[in-house]
């Protein structure tokens, strides 16, 4: 009876390596190498499974490999799908995009696509005091504000914004696209002085308010119209 016991374990302590090789993709084809002594003291025995056990081993081993890389890969696609809600590339609507700039005065939101296109209304004898470069540097000025920084830091969904500036009789002055892509995080803090500046300091000193010019055409997509402004 005891050597029945010791030849039971013998023989489960083989099936368990077996189905534990062809499980990692080690299938042995001969199992007359097995001799020797394992850490535990156990002597490896010479006693080889039935074919048809090995078969049928091989075939469940498969079968459950199969099985697993499907479900792997199932699992690996609903983790895409999540992270990308985690992530929070979702496009926010032009009620969140309008919030931020809800502060700092008369601006309306649309969406278009992934860009949200923000226009701001301004008084026309107000700029017609700074004259053309004025006119030019209006989108500059209310773009490169925190309330955009904010809003595309926030949203790594939102893909860009378009600065829409017009008078109140609806006529455009001008406008400039500001993409994602174009605007580091690292130059933002660069691009909010520049125009920190120009608002603060342009009307006694115009040469902040030609770098905020020179800033916004060289970061963004812009269009001016001719009726205001000179295009070269």
């Amino acid at each position: 009876d005891e050597r029945s016991g010791q030849r039971a374990e013998i023989v489960a302590w083989q099936v368990g390596e077996f189905f534990s090789e062809v499980a990692q993709g080690d299938i042995p084809e001969s199992r007359s190498d097995w001799s020797g002594e394992l850490s535990s003291g156990k002597v490896r025995t010479m006693t080889l499974l039935p074919r048809a056990l090995s078969l049928r081993a091989v075939s469940l081993a498969v079968s459950l490999r199969t099985t697993s890389l499907v479900g792997i890969l199932i699992l690996a696609v609903m983790a895409g799908c999540d992270s990308g809600d985690e992530s929070g590339l979702r496009t926010p609507s032009a009620d969140e995009v309008a919030a931020y700039y809800r502060a700092a005065g008369d601006f309306s939101v649309e969406m278009s696509g992934n860009v949200a296109q923000v226009t701001a209304v301004i008084d026309r004898d107000a700029y017609l005091m700074g004259g053309e470069l004025w006119a030019r540097a209006s989108p500059y000025i209310f773009l490169f504000s925190s309330a955009t920084q904010t809003a595309m830091s926030e949203h790594p969904g939102l893909g860009g914004i378009r600065m829409v500036v017009r008078y109140r009789d609806g006529s455009m002055v001008a406008q400039a696209m500001l993409d994602r892509t174009t605007m580091p995080a690292g130059r933002w803090s660069q691009a909010l002085a520049v125009a920190a500046r120009a608002r603060s300091e342009g009307s006694e000193r115009p040469g902040f308010m030609r770098d905020l010019v020179r800033w916004g055409e060289d970061h963004t997509h812009f269009e001016y119209n001719p009726e205001y402004i000179s295009v070269p």
